[in-house]
């Protein structure tokens, strides 16, 4: 096998454990971000993932400051427990409901405590629904 052909085998190699790595490390992460917001509920919660980071939308009632210092709190434990030994991260923005600006088109809805959501394209749908 010549050095091109090995670099090739090496790169494949590579991007199959990079996606089996991603596949299980993404979920964990969410759910320790999920778990360490404990009793704070916020509106919408929405995901896009980049390179090394997960990318979070977070809509908030409006002057909710207890629910958005727990956000933050949740963020700094969740990344202290993965960036070190994984390189991964959660970048949280906190968006108020008065602000009226709704979640990217390039994120998926991780749940959604907004009933009006049955009008939104399925793509976009939340896949957790939470009834308050």
């Amino acid at each position: 096998m010549d050095t091109a052909s090995n670099l090739i085998s090496a790169l494949q190699w590579y991007r199959m454990n990079d996606h089996i790595y991603k596949q299980t490390l993404i979920p964990n992460v969410l759910k320790t971000f999920l778990g360490e917001l404990g009793q704070c509920c916020p509106l919408q919660i929405a995901a896009s993932i980049s390179e090394k980071t997960v990318l979070l939308w977070i809509i908030t009632e409006d002057d909710d400051e207890e629910t958005e210092g727990q956000i933050y709190l949740a963020q700094a434990r969740t990344n202290a427990k993965y960036v070190e030994p994984d390189g991964f991260s959660i970048d949280c923005m906190v968006v108020e409901k008065c602000d009226e600006i709704g979640i990217p088109p390039h994120y998926q809805t991780l749940f959604d405590r907004n009933p009006d959501f049955k009008n939104t394209p399925a793509k976009y749908q939340p896949l957790y629904i939470i009834e308050h």
